[in-house]
């Protein structure tokens, strides 16, 4: 028996993530995500044509991230008798970012675009075969007696998982998206599920850097939030609505507590980022232990206590803008669009606010723009005409992605016979290869499609 895995997707870029195990029963597929981006974009799909000769046994969610998820129900609906896997925070926070991805293709395909890749009931009846995938215990498929599971958090937002899949033929390690260190929200990325598995597939998103000290980063951004609600102006925080509004929620929160902003300066949070912070409350297992303790408190819980405000109109946003100094957390993170688009479009001639990026920021998306507008010559494109940006506009080092001393670290401590670098760019990935090389250790980087089958006894593996 000989071990393979197909990269159905996001292995030489970030998004539609999917890597796919063949073992003796069939298929295992580790995510099935769709391409992030601007309002309507995700037609960027992993190549499921590629699961040929074999049937789905299983598949394992990683986190709920849309380039991890995404596509579960165009999957799900390939495979209806294939049980789904997923964290038990993961398992809550589906059906809240599936549904805005659900609604966010139907207002494309209601304003002329292309329809959506899925459907409600291929949404409905995906979410109803989810299982709880438990870190740290071997799990059996259900039908595939030879192939097994096991998953560690992987510590990049509250229920991220790295997935093992062991076969006879030998196992192969996932690692899903791996944290940074010392967040507030999501625990520290537990050890790799499985050590010295065949394979490795390693996420590359900070390859070729490594971060600022966070706690340093943390009290930069309180200090020119805090200034800038000072001169009177609003403090516009762009932000993933699962996971970076949440880690910038407690930020803030913590900085209120200690003093560190003007005294009843609101904290507001807008969209769907606060239906994901109410749901992180509830989490029973997979959220950092000094959070865990917070939640509940009625004075202390970051995502209830006051000042916390929730935004849910129009009217509160228009109400926000023309009232006194207060901090606004809205999607999208990358100002694609949604609320935060809207904030900044208010505010970019206001030279008292500021619009503060705490997440990462794709080359070519509008928040990447705004930070290249503001490092330059001040003028930026932004729908269809030249504006200037007058506001303050800065970048803190907070993402939720491991830098590349941390991911040579989980490789090494993988101890894989080979590492598969996915999830990064071109620069990212040479540049973590070359490390990881350096240290003696056998590194590939496959293209999406690209197959990769173990090597036996004297012989090389095989990548095509």
């Amino acid at each position: 028996m000989t071990l393979h895995v197909a990269f159905l997707g996001g292995a030489d870029a970030i998004g539609a993530s999917c890597v796919a195990v063949a073992g003796p029963d069939g298929w295992v597929v580790v995510d099935a995500g769709m391409q992030p981006g601007e309002e309507g974009d995700g037609m960027r799909l992993p190549r499921f044509a590629m699961l040929t000769g074999a049937p789905i046994a299983a598949i394992v969610i990683t986190h709920a991230h849309g380039d991890h998820c995404g596509a579960l129900p165009l999957l799900a609906a390939l495979a209806p008798h294939a049980p789904i896997y997923a964290s038990a925070a993961t398992q809550r926070l589906l059906p809240l970012m599936l549904g805005d991805s659900l609604a966010r293709m139907q207002r494309t395909h209601a304003a002329g675009g292309p329809p959506p890749v899925w459907t409600r009931r291929d949404l409905d009846q995906a979410l109803a075969r989810v299982r709880v995938l438990h870190p740290g215990m071997l799990t059996l498929v259900p039908g595939a007696p030879r192939t097994a599971l096991r998953a560690s958090f992987s510590g990049h937002i509250v229920g991220a998982l790295a997935v093992g899949v062991r076969t006879p033929a030998g196992a192969v390690v996932v690692s899903g998206d791996i944290g940074a260190p010392r967040q507030r929200t999501a625990p520290a990325p537990q050890p790799p599920p499985f050590i010295g598995a065949a394979l490795l597939a390693l996420e590359a998103t900070y390859g070729d850097r490594n971060g600022a000290d966070r706690s340093a980063e943390e009290r930069r951004f309180t200090a020119d939030v805090a200034a800038c609600l000072a001169r009177g102006g609003h403090a516009l925080i762009p932000a993933f609505a699962l996971g970076r509004a949440q880690e910038a929620l407690c930020i803030l929160h913590a900085a209120a507590r200690r003093g560190d902003l003007p005294p009843g300066t609101p904290i507001c949070i807008d969209g769907l980022a606060q239906r994901v912070a109410a749901t992180y409350a509830r989490q029973p297992t997979g959220v950092h232990p000094a959070l865990a303790a917070l939640l509940g408190d009625a004075h202390a819980d970051p995502f209830r206590a006051a000042p916390t405000r929730a935004v849910r109109s129009d009217a509160q946003r228009r109400a926000i803008l023309q009232g006194p100094p207060a901090v606004i957390i809205a999607g999208s993170g990358m100002l694609h669009g949604g609320a935060a688009a809207a904030y900044a479009d208010a505010l970019l001639d206001d030279p008292r606010s500021g619009i503060f990026l705490v997440g990462h920021l794709d080359a070519a998306s509008p928040g990447a723009a705004l930070a290249a507008a503001a490092d330059g010559d001040g003028m930026l494109r932004r729908n269809g005409r030249m504006q200037r940006v007058r506001c303050r506009v800065a970048r803190y080092a907070l993402s939720a992605h491991a830098d590349a001393d941390a991911l040579v670290a989980y490789a090494r401590a993988a101890a894989p016979h080979c590492t598969a670098l996915v999830h990064g760019d071109a620069a990212a990935r040479a540049a973590l290869a070359q490390r990881l090389r350096a240290t003696g250790m056998e590194v590939i980087l496959p293209e999406d499609g690209a197959r990769w089958t173990a090597p036996r006894a004297g012989r090389a593996a095989a990548v095509r």
